[in-house]
């Protein structure tokens, strides 16, 4: 009995730890451990999922998928840096084809790389975006940080969680993961 009883409590624990993972992580940075000044505005770039993608992902049409793509970037991106660091000032481009940012103190741009859906209801592993992220001065013009990254759909409890089970909700929740990833590196 008190073998059984320690077994469930082992399968209890790595059920619990087993779902414990990160909603982003860092594979290659330079400078390695950076330590940024302060930016005040904060120009915010571009996450250029490929708008030809749009049958892989389920969408009915090109169109519908490049609105969608532009609301992540708008609507999650962007507003969640805003909500991440209120005390900066957050821009950024209204659509993919706008060039480097006239305004701003630091210029945060992404490479996009792609996604790895891993999401299925019964194992609940999110998808990875992979991202080139860069920081440039633009009082300088000088990449001041440049990593590779990925950003996952993980979900925390609540809402944010309900939202893996459908491919919007796992994007908006990566865009959400990748704000806060934001306001840790630059210290806000």
């Amino acid at each position: 009995m008190r073998l059984v009883k320690i077994a469930a409590c082992a399968v209890l624990l790595a059920a619990l730890l087993g779902g414990c993972s990160s909603p982003f992580w860092v594979d290659s940075e330079q400078p390695q451990n950076a330590v940024l000044k302060p930016y005040n505005h904060l120009y915010v770039g571009w996450v250029g999922l490929r708008e030809d993608d749009w049958q892989t992902y389920g969408y009915a049409t090109k169109e519908e998928w490049a609105g969608q793509i532009r609301d992540f970037n708008i609507k999650g991106l962007q507003a969640y840096v805003k909500e991440w660091m209120p005390g900066k000032q957050v821009s950024g481009p209204q659509g993919p084809e706008q060039g480097p940012p006239a305004e701003g103190d630091l210029y945060i741009k992404f490479t996009y790389q792609g996604i790895e859906q891993h999401w299925d209801g019964f194992s609940a592993t999110p998808d990875q975006m992979k991202l080139e992220v860069e920081f440039i001065d633009l009082a300088t013009k000088e990449t001041v940080y440049k990593n590779t990254m990925v950003a996952t759909s993980l979900g925390r409890f609540g809402p944010r969680n309900w939202a893996c089970n459908v491919f919007d909700g796992r994007i908006d929740n990566t865009m959400y993961n990748l704000a806060e990833w934001l306001s840790l590196k630059l210290g806000s």
